[in-house]
C-alpha cells in the first residue's frame, strides 16, 4: 500500500510537471503559431505596402548550412514585424480610448530576441546579420515602449512632433542599421546569392523599417 508521504511526492511532481508544461505552452520557443494566429504576413507586409514573399533556401546560391541560418533569422523577423504592427495598432486604440488605458498587451518581443541569438552561427557574415538584426529590433522595441507608455498616461502630445507624427530617435537608430544592413553589407558580401533572393532579404529588412 501506498504510503501518504509517498503520494504526496507524486502529487507535487505532478503539479509540478504541469507547471512546467502550462509555461512552456506560453512561450515563444514552444508555440510559434501563437503570433502569426494574431495577424497574417500577408496583412503585416501589406501594412508597409509589400507583398509578402520570403527567402527561400532551396533557391539559393549559397551554401545550404548559410541559406538555412538566413531563413530562420528572417522568419523570426517576420515574427517581430507582426509583432510591432499588432502594438502599432493597440497603441492606437488606447490613445483613441477603444479600450481601456491600462488595458494588458501581451507581446513576444523578448522571446523572438532569444530565437535569434540562440542560432549557433559560425559564418561571420552570419553573425553580423544577427548582431544588427538584434540591435535594431531592440531600438523600435524602446521606440514602441514609449509610445505604448504616453498613450497610456494620455500624454501622446510629448511623442509627437508639430506636424502631429509620432517620434521617437530610436526609429531612425533602427532604420539606420537594417537600411546599413543591406545597402553597406549584405549587397556586398553576399554578392553571389541569386537576385530574386537578395530582393528578398531586401523586404524582409524594409518591412522592419517605421
Amino acid at each position: 500500500m501506498m504510503s501518504f508521504k509517498h503520494m504526496v511526492f507524486i502529487l507535487f511532481m505532478l503539479l509540478n510537471s504541469s507547471l512546467v508544461q502550462a509555461s512552456d505552452s506560453d512561450s515563444y520557443r514552444y508555440s510559434k503559431e501563437k503570433i502569426k494566429d494574431r495577424k497574417s504576413l500577408d496583412d503585416a507586409y501589406a501594412r508597409f505596402g509589400k507583398i509578402y514573399k520570403p527567402y527561400v533556401a532551396d533557391q539559393s546560391n549559397l551554401d545550404m548550412k548559410i541559406s538555412k541560418q538566413l531563413v530562420k533569422i528572417f522568419t523570426l523577423t517576420d515574427m517581430a514585424v507582426i509583432e510591432k504592427v499588432l502594438l502599432l495598432e493597440f497603441i492606437g486604440k488606447v490613445d483613441k480610448g477603444d479600450v481601456p488605458r491600462d488595458t494588458p498587451h501581451k507581446n513576444y518581443y523578448q522571446e523572438i530576441l532569444e530565437e535569434i541569438n540562440a542560432i549557433e552561427a559560425t559564418d561571420k557574415r552570419i553573425i553580423k546579420v544577427q548582431k544588427d538584426i538584434v540591435a535594431g529590433i531592440k531600438f523600435h522595441i524602446q521606440v514602441l515602449d514609449s509610445w505604448l507608455e504616453a498613450a497610456r498616461k494620455n500624454e501622446v502630445h510629448t511623442v509627437k512632433n508639430k506636424s502631429g507624427r509620432w517620434v521617437h530617435p530610436g526609429t531612425s537608430a533602427g532604420d539606420k542599421i537594417f537600411y546599413s544592413l543591406f545597402h553597406n553589407y549584405i549587397k556586398k558580401n553576399f554578392s553571389e546569392e541569386y537576385p530574386e533572393n537578395l530582393e528578398a532579404l531586401s523586404r524582409h529588412l524594409c518591412v522592419l523599417v517605421f
